[in-house]
Parts: structure tokens; sequence; C-alpha cells
């Protein structure tokens, strides 16, 4: 983030130093913008803009490079989440298999019991 920030300002930095270094250039012969064609203003502008629309398309790339990048970090980061929370899940489907055999072992040894009970209370006929 502080490079975006910084890149912005260098940016911003540049620009006015440019357009104050074209006004000091072309201050002098202001007078001749005037009486150009319309097709010479613009190929006059294009050439003086044309540097400086570079330089930011230049600014613009290196910003999203970085921002690039943090996104890259933080997608890696989410992933690694990911896996921590289904290793955490395995570890509790684990557990609740564990917990549902003991569950199912009481069961069957109580189940056992009734029936020992039942079989006991029957009368024997001998």
């Amino acid at each position: 983030m502080r490079k975006n920030k910084f890149l912005t300002n260098l940016g911003l930095l540049l620009t006015f130093i440019y357009i104050v270094l074209i006004i000091c250039l072309t201050n002098s012969r202001l007078h001749e913008f005037w009486n150009m064609d319309l097709n010479e203003i613009g190929d006059f502008l294009a050439g003086i803009f044309g540097p400086l629309a570079m330089a930011w398309l230049i600014l613009g790339f290196l910003q999203q490079g970085e921002e690039l990048q943090q996104s890259t970090q933080a997608l890696e980061l989410q992933a690694k989440e990911l896996n921590l929370s289904v290793a955490q899940q395995k570890e509790m489907v684990e557990l609740t298999k564990k917990q549902l055999d003991l569950e199912l072992k009481e069961l069957k040894e109580l189940k056992e019991q009734r029936i020992k009970q039942n079989r006991a209370a029957q009368p024997k006929i001998v």
C-alpha cells in the first residue's frame, strides 16, 4: 500500500515538474500557439502530453503489479487457512466417529444385559 502511495505521489510530482518545464519552454512562444491550425494544435498537445501519458501508464503498471502481488499473498493465506480448517474438520470427524463407536458399544452391552435379564426373569421349565 505504501509503495502505491509513493508511486502516485511520484507521478504527481513528475507531472507537476513536467508541466512547469513545458510552460517555461513554451511561454515565450505562446503567441504562436494561437495562430496555429487545429491539426497543428492537436499535434503539439499530443507531443507534449504523450510522454506524460506514457509515464502514467508505466506507473499504473507498477501499481497493478504491487496490488496483484498483495492479492496473491492474500489468496495464499486463505489457502493455508482452508487447509488448516480441513485438517481440523478431519480431526473432528475422527473424534465424532470414536464417540459414536463408544456409544454403539455401550448400546450393544446394554442390549445384551437386557437380554440376559429377560432370560433370567423367564421361568425355566425343566
